[in-house]
C-alpha cells in the first residue's frame, strides 16, 4: 500500500527544530508500495559554534486506506 507525505519534523541535539507541511503542495508527495522517496530540508546545523551531533527526522503519512502513521530516523552528525 502506497502513502501520502503529511508533514516533516526535525530534532537536533541542540534544541534546533524546523517543520514542514506536505499540504501545501498541489501534489502532495506520494510514495508507492515498496518505493522510495527522499525528503529535504535547508535547516543549518551550521555556523553554530557548537553544532548538533544528532538529528531526529519524522514524517507523518497517511496510507492509501486513509489510516495515519509516522516514521522515524535518527542519525549522528558528523
Amino acid at each position: 500500500m502506497g502513502a501520502t507525505l503529511v508533514t516533516q519534523h526535525f530534532v537536533l541535539s541542540d534544541g534546533t527544530t524546523a517543520d514542514g507541511n506536505f499540504n501545501s503542495a498541489l501534489t502532495p508527495p506520494h510514495v508507492t508500495p515498496t518505493g522510495t522517496i527522499t525528503v529535504q530540508s535547508t535547516l543549518s546545523i551550521y555556523p553554530k559554534v557548537t553544532p548538533a551531533s544528532h538529528v531526529i527526522f519524522s514524517v507523518t503519512y497517511s496510507d492509501d486506506a486513509g489510516r495515519s502513521g509516522t516514521a522515524i530516523a535518527e542519525a549522528d552528525v558528523s
